[in-house]
């Protein structure tokens, strides 16, 4: 049997003592700890003791490591097991640790799946198909996921969309009127909002068509794809070569019609002279 010699406060942790048996350090424990064993001056420890001590204090330790892990900001049970195991914690406890969480409330899937749709619905322009995959990466179940989505309306998805796509039609265009549509139409399939929602979306806002910024771009593009086909190409081959490019970049038949036309004249003064 061992002795409590001595007991003592550390003084960079408040919350844990300094554990003396016959006169020399031995371990330190945690303040419930200290009070659930009732460790005072005198006592005596046999060695089963000393060991069911130092075991309830590495669990006190392991808990307070995931307390202070949920202190940064909420986490699903995922992501509380992946931080836990990262910590060397024994399956045994970590499983102790979830559930005791899960009972205190300071674990609800349900609780982060909500507030995490909530905040991205206000801080992103992300669709719900987007969010649905963020939360099933982090371990949320489909139907937890599912009701979560529910307070990501028509309405609001229309809004954010919409307020999107007004953002990107102000920035400088680089492509054809058309071929722009079709890209921003894709963006945001791919930033996850429902096609029904950006059929509306665009159905209901067409854009102005500036003929003037068309023009200037089309004659851009024109050119320098003819400097570049035309060194190898020549004819009816260049024709349809600038036909297809020019068309496969969104600009009308019409312009390319009388590109093409512009072409011939042309060569054909060339010929005569």
């Amino acid at each position: 049997m061992s002795v409590i010699t001595k007991i003592v406060r550390q003084k960079k942790h408040k919350d844990r003592y300094s554990i003396f048996l016959d006169e020399t350090y031995a371990f330190s424990v945690a303040e419930e700890v200290l009070i659930h064993f009732q460790l005072t001056k005198g006592k005596q420890l046999s060695e089963t003791e000393i060991t069911n001590i130092t075991k309830k204090d590495d669990y006190s330790k392991a808990y307070t490591a995931a307390l202070r892990y949920l202190g940064y900001r909420m986490r699903t049970i995922q992501e509380m097991e992946a931080y836990l195991h990262k910590q060397d914690i024994p399956q045994t406890w970590i499983e102790r640790i979830i559930v005791t969480l899960l009972d205190e409330g300071f674990l609800d899937d349900a609780v982060f799946a909500n507030a995490f749709v909530r905040d991205r619905i206000h801080q992103t322009s992300k669709g719900p198909k987007v969010i649905e995959q963020e939360l099933a990466k982090k371990g949320i179940k489909k139907e937890i996921i599912k009701q979560a989505l529910e307070q990501y309306t028509f309405d609001k998805q229309y809004d954010i969309a919409l307020k999107w796509l007004q953002k990107e039609r102000r920035k400088k265009a680089k492509h054809a009127h058309k071929k722009q549509e079709e890209q921003l139409k894709i963006k945001l399939l791919q930033k996850g909002f429902q096609q029904d929602v950006i059929q509306e979306v665009f159905t209901e806002n067409e854009p102005d068509f500036d003929e003037d910024r068309e023009a200037v771009l089309f004659e851009k593009q024109a050119e320098k794809l003819y400097r570049k086909h035309s060194r190898k190409l020549a004819g009816f081959d260049l024709e349809m070569k600038l036909k297809t490019s020019l068309f496969q970049r969104g600009f009308q038949a019409e312009m390319i019609d009388n590109y093409i036309q512009k072409i011939r004249m042309n060569q054909e003064e060339e010929i005569d002279e």
